[in-house]
Parts: C-alpha cells; sequence; structure tokens
C-alpha cells in the first residue's frame, strides 16, 4: 500500500540543529527536508505533527509548514484544521472547575518531585511557560522507573512521567548533569500511540497506509500502530537502551543519518522505494 500518512516528531528529528527546518544534526545549512516535506504534501501525503508541545504552539509550526493537522502535548490532544476542530483524548479529569494542568499542579506531584530529586529537574523554561492544557514540561536527569515509582507511593497513580528526549539546551542549575532530557507529566491514561489510533481509525487510515517518525522512547510508542518506524541516528546513539526497541519492534528502521537528514531520507525512502 502507498503511504497516507506520516506522524512524525519535531524536535531531534524533523528539524536539526537549533531547532531549524533548514538545519542538519551539524548545523550546517540544508534544504533536505524542506524538499522531503514539500513532496510530500504536494504527493498527498498528510504529515501530522506529533510534539509535546502545546496546541498554540503546533498551530505556528503547522501554519509556517503548511501542516494542518498535529497531535499535541504527547498525545493528550488531537487537532484539525488548524484548530478549528478539537479533541480532547483526556478522560476522567473534567471536573468543570480547574483545567487538568491545575489539577495537577494542586495535586502536589510537581513539588514532590522537585523535592524527591533535589538539583536533578526543574521547569523547562522558557517553554514551560507557555500556555499548557494537560501537562507540565520538565528538564534534568532522573531514573525514570524510581520517578514514577516515586509518583505511585505518593498516591498519584493517575499520572506518570514520560521521557521525551535528549536536550541540547543547558540550564545554569543543572550543568552538573552529564545530559539532560525533557520530561512531561501528564495524565496516566494519555499517550502519543493512543492519539495516532484514534484518528487512524476516524480517517480510516490501515497501519501499512502510515510510518511515523521519532528518537526517543516516548516516540517508539508509536512502532506498534504503524507500517514502518524511523528512528533517528541521533536519538538511537544518545540512548542506548533504545537498542532493545529494535527487538521489540521489528517495524523499526534507524536512519543513517541526524535529525532533519535522517528525517528527508526517510520520506525519500517512503515516496519512492525503488530509488532506496
Amino acid at each position: 500500500m502507498a503511504v497516507k500518512v506520516v506522524y512524525t516528531d519535531i524536535d531531534g528529528t524533523m528539524v536539526g540543529q537549533a531547532g531549524s527546518l533548514f538545519r542538519g544534526g551539524d548545523g550546517a545549512w540544508t534544504m533536505e527536508a524542506a524538499t522531503a516535506l514539500v513532496s510530500a504534501l504536494s504527493g498527498g501525503v498528510d504529515v501530522v505533527l506529533v510534539s509535546g508541545r502545546n496546541r498554540r504552539q503546533l498551530r505556528e509550526c503547522g501554519r509556517i509548514m503548511g501542516i494542518s493537522n498535529y497531535i499535541s502535548e504527547l498525545g493528550a490532544e488531537m487537532v484539525y484544521d488548524q484548530g478549528r476542530e478539537i479533541v480532547s483524548l483526556v478522560r476522567g479529569w473534567d471536573d468543570g472547575k480547574m483545567s487538568v494542568y491545575d489539577a495537577i499542579t494542586a495535586s502536589g506531584a510537581v513539588d514532590g518531585l522537585f523535592k524527591q530529586f533535589g538539583d536533578r529537574l526543574e521547569y523547562h523554561t522558557p517553554w514551560s511557560n507557555d500556555l499548557r492544557y494537560y501537562s507540565h514540561l520538565l528538564r534534568g536527569l532522573v531514573d525514570l522507573t524510581e520517578a514514577n515509582n516515586w509518583l505511585a507511593e505518593a498516591g498519584h497513580l493517575n499520572l506518570k512521567l514520560v521521557d521525551n528526549g535528549q536536550l541540547a539546551s543547558r540550564s545554569e542549575n543543572l550543568n552538573h548533569l552529564g545530559s539532560m532530557h525533557a520530561y512531561h507529566l501528564l495524565p496516566e491514561s494519555v499517550d502519543k500511540a493512543g492519539a495516532l489510533r484514534y484518528d487512524m481509525k476516524r480517517r480510516g487510515f490501515a497501519p501499512e497506509e502510515a510510518i511515523a517518525l521519532g528518537d526517543s522512547w516516548a516516540d517508539v510508542a508509536l512502532a506498534p500502530a504503524v507500517g514502518t518506524f524511523y528512528l533517528m541516528k541521533n536519538g538511537f546513539d544518545a540512548d542506548p537502551t533504545l537498542a532493545g526497541a529494535l527487538t521489540a519492534h521489528p517495524n523499526i528502521v534507524v536512519t543513517g543519518r541526524e535529525k532533519s537528514l535522517g528525517w528527508a531520507d526517510a520520506i525519500r525512502d517512503v515516496l519512492d522505494p525503488e530509488n532506496d
């Protein structure tokens, strides 16, 4: 079957250095990703952004790139036609009194994580300051199993901490860490794969008609729902544990190049497989 839809992460995947569509992983200027995007869109392939960013941030990204549909806050929302239709995929949190974001704040889970991990975790400013509806955006370096065990033991069974990949940005407070990751604290039921499956069912896409691309464990969760998942070389190289994903999901392909260039290679592979 011909591919009809591409579900793609943005940072560390679709864009290169400094978050630019026009740079490779090494910072060199390039049109490869932009050209691949135009080829996909002009060929009738829908490109759907799947990101931890909120809907307003994705609207601007999509508007500039010519993309209409996107999944925001790691699967909390499915947004169609640049926001003309918004489908919340979060269940059990809407009591009409406060937003999910405010309810998480009121639960004390964020403050508890900061106390538990001391100088290893903080808000991912300034991006965390933008209006968010369903998730808290953090950064640092923590043991994810330990963090989620703490949440469960502290009674926050309806929440989870998700690793959304390594960050290139630095923090004065966290300079002592060898590396730094982006984390999202969000409702336990929310995930990118659930949003993707909702969209595929609604629009009638078969798994063989869809691909997904990403650079982290949060993205690898999409692999079982699509025909092929492209794991960016930079993500694979940065996180040795991702090697286990290749065994668990035989439809994963690791790109030969990093970030936007690997993304461009994957799109070309899908649009013109005979020239592979």
